[in-house]
């Protein structure tokens, strides 16, 4: 099934490395994106960015791990992360921001603008993107702001337990 990323904001992951339970997963962020590589995104025939890519540069600055949803297309990814954020803030996570949706990780398409990736350069999808045999499709995600007023005890970290619980509700 295809994997649909959600980068969220103002949260962080308790662990390194990518972790997958059921149909979802964290995945932590590794490399920043710069304004020329969301510059060359905008203009790039082979790909679709349905945001203002000014203003994806300027909030994914503060992600630091993406969801990753799997479903068939971005509708479905959209309903699924719907499903999961309401399962998630039950969980006790705090209520957090995710303006996106993507087909592609943004590690995926870091320094993508960059005219040639050394063979040691572990972005590993730059030369599929940059040719495009592989299209990018990055869009709104509908907002999800949750409580200014979140309980006290709700973590600002999301945790592979509280992954793994909120997946398994859906079973």
């Amino acid at each position: 099934m295809p994997q649909h990323f959600v980068p969220v904001l103002h949260l962080v992951s308790e662990s390194p490395d990518r972790y997958q339970t059921g149909g979802f997963a964290i995945l932590p962020r590794r490399w920043d994106v710069g304004i020329t590589d969301w510059a060359w995104l905008a203009v790039s025939q082979h790909h679709t960015l349905e945001v203002e890519y000014q203003l994806a540069d300027v909030l994914i600055q503060h992600c630091n791990l993406e969801l990753v949803v799997e479903a068939p297309d971005l509708r479905s990814a959209r309903g699924q992360f719907e499903w999961l954020y309401a399962s998630l803030m039950i969980v006790g996570v705090a209520p957090f921001f995710a303006p996106f949706v993507s087909t592609h990780s943004i590690n995926d398409f870091s320094n993508i603008s960059a005219g040639t990736a050394t063979d040691d350069d572990r972005r590993h999808q730059y030369h599929t993107l940059r040719a495009g045999r592989e299209s990018v499709t990055f869009g709104f995600n509908p907002f999800h702001f949750g409580s200014l007023d979140s309980p006290v005890d709700a973590e600002q970290r999301l945790t592979v337990a509280s992954l793994t619980d909120a997946a398994s509700a859906q079973e």
